[in-house]
Order: C-alpha cells, then structure tokens, then sequence
C-alpha cells in the first residue's frame, strides 16, 4: 500500500513537472511511542504479560500534502496489527490528518517479542463481553490516539520538498530468521 502511495505521488510530480507546472508537495515527520506498560499482555492472549522493556516501541511516519490532498505512511513496531484493530487505528491517524482512509498506509514491522493488535482474534477467543477484550480495545484505542496526536502535531511543520534523491548500494552480510 505504501509503496502505491508513494508511486503515484512520484507520478504525479513527474507528469507536473513535464507539463511546466510548479509541483506543491509538503512533508512533515511524526513520532509516537506505543511501548506497553510492565505487567499488560496486549498480544491477543499467546504472549506472557510484559515483564521488561528492552526497547521502547515507536510508530514513525510521514505526513505528505499534494497541492491539498493529505497522505500518511507510517510503521509501527509491533508484530501485527489485524482485522478491526487495523481499521481502527488507520482512521484516527486519517481523521487526525483531515484525510481519507484509503490515504492512510499503517506497516506493522514485526518483531517477536512486540504486541499484535487484533481485537477480532480476542472476540473469538474470550468472547464479546470478556474483560481482556475491553482490555484490548483500551490499549488500541490509546495507542492509536498517541498516533493521531503525533500527526495533528506534525501538520503545522509542513515543510516544501525542493528534491527528490534516489540511491542504490549493495547490501551485504545481512541476517534474517
């Protein structure tokens, strides 16, 4: 998804540029932390309650305006962020930027020892009335507010990007489970 947002922006700029336009493209960049506090168990319910923080978990992103039209691209640091939890968490940032949802691209990066996100998977498995969903749907909802925050923050920075650089280096003596 992010990937089809930045192309067609990239488009968009080149078919402007080639016509004689003057491109308006914005950027602003916007940080929220999502580490869990000690002792919850955000992880659907397969993962041991958090006992230490190693690292402090962050959601990072961009909040790109073309001539109006406002696109957000961000990562979060969790294992996964499914179902409704994603949709939920997707349409704060879009209303917190005055976007649409379709303009809002949420990467989870995955790492194994970090929550998931999926108040679907804790219907099923607690039911509808279950405290660790109400649980679930608290965390989610704090977390995702920190996010629109961040970006409500981050759209009076707006700033022009004047270019666009591109490089390629060869990537060597990687390590991947």
């Amino acid at each position: 998804m992010a990937q089809r947002i930045v192309l067609m922006i990239m488009a968009w700029l080149m078919t402007t540029v080639a016509l004689g336009a003057e491109p308006v493209l914005q950027l602003a960049t916007f940080r929220a932390g999502v580490t869990p506090p000690i002792g919850d168990g955000p992880c659907v319910g397969f993962m041991p309650k958090i006992e230490s923080i190693e690292h402090p978990l962050e959601l990072r992103g961009i909040v790109l305006r073309v001539n109006g039209q406002t696109f957000v691209i961000a990562a979060l640091d969790y294992q996964g962020l499914c179902n409704s939890s994603d949709d939920d968490f997707r349409r704060r940032m879009a209303e917190a930027a005055g976007t649409t949802l379709g303009r809002v691209a949420l990467q989870s990066l995955h790492q194994h020892s970090a929550p998931v996100l999926d108040a679907d998977a804790v219907r099923l498995l607690h039911g509808d009335d279950s405290e660790p969903l109400r649980q679930h749907l608290a965390f989610t909802t704090q977390m995702a507010e920190r996010a629109a925050t961040a970006i409500r923050e981050a759209l009076p920075k707006l700033k022009p990007v004047t270019r666009i650089v591109g490089t390629r280096a060869k990537a060597e003596r990687l390590a991947s489970n």
